[in-house]
């Protein structure tokens, strides 16, 4: 194994394991990283009680400039499912022209909460017989002078209200590898400045301590600034300050040692995950 090869990979499996206890504070956090999120032309649609129905769209974005960036495919999307105030899901399809959206047809008022599946990638990055750098979406197996070499994948959820009814399982987690809970309806801090929003980050379903979150609302910045950085405690828990009305996203990522079946195949496994909502 070439020196370089070697150090590559002491330095890349030291940063990994750092950022198990550190959370994306310290490798590779979002400051390179695209992330994925849900937007919704209406967070809080009126409900047509004669119709008894509710409409919005949801479109997703993709990039570091929230709400709009660049663009992905409908087929890039393990599932992409829409959960009722009343707890029953149901898959949700993209359609296949522009951006990937889909319009939403809602027949009861209070909270709902959509979820998004990416599928997993792999990225990997070796030197040639020319010492030139390649980039290949495969795993390291079979490759030589390797610099890099990641497994990742990412998550997106949403929530939203309809009507005047803000009731339903806003705490409810839906199951993602990597996922933000809010421990309290954001609808509830009506017109709020300086409020505090508590969210739960879990991973594998369970609490994950010492992770940083970026949260931003829209038109804070043209850039990847956040408005507000915090970080779980011990029970993986974080607070954020909520100092506007309107869209937010809050993300966070992990970066750690591969694991299982991964493990020998990449050097590092990564896993992002994004909440929008809205502010009255």
């Amino acid at each position: 194994m070439a020196i370089g090869h070697s150090f590559t990979r002491f330095f890349t499996r030291t940063a990994a394991a750092l950022a198990v206890s550190f959370g994306a504070l310290f490798y590779p956090g979002f400051g390179n990283a695209h992330a994925l999120w849900i937007n919704m032309t209406d967070y809080h649609p009126a409900f047509d009680t004669e119709k008894a129905l509710a409409k919005t769209k949801l479109y997703m974005g993709w990039g570091h400039h929230f709400p709009v960036d660049g663009y992905v495919s409908e087929k890039d999307f393990d599932r992409i499912w829409l959960t009722s105030p009343d707890g029953a899901e149901k898959d949700v399809k993209l359609e296949t022209t522009g951006f990937a959206a889909s319009e939403l047809k809602l027949t009861e008022e209070g909270l709902y909460l959509l979820g998004v599946t990416r599928h997993a990638s792999y990225n990997t990055k070796y030197l040639d017989e020319a010492g030139e750098t390649q980039s290949v979406k495969k795993d390291m197996t079979g490759l030589s002078n390797v610099v890099s070499s990641t497994y990742s994948q990412q998550f997106a959820k949403t929530l939203f209200c309809v009507g005047d009814e803000r009731t339903g399982a806003f705490d409810r987690p839906l199951g993602h590898t990597l996922e933000i809970v809010p421990l309290v309806n954001p609808y509830t801090l009506a017109n709020n400045t300086g409020g505090d929003l508590p969210v739960r980050v879990l991973f594998a379903g369970e609490p994950a301590p010492h992770v940083k979150l970026y949260a931003k609302y829209e038109g804070f910045s043209q850039t990847d600034e956040s408005a507000c950085v915090a970080m779980t405690d011990k029970n993986g828990v974080a607070h954020l300050r909520i100092t506007h009305w309107g869209p937010w996203i809050v993300k966070t990522g992990m970066t750690m040692d591969p694991r299982g079946d991964l493990e020998g195949r990449v050097m590092t496994e990564s896993y992002y995950a994004s909440l929008t909502f809205l502010v009255p």
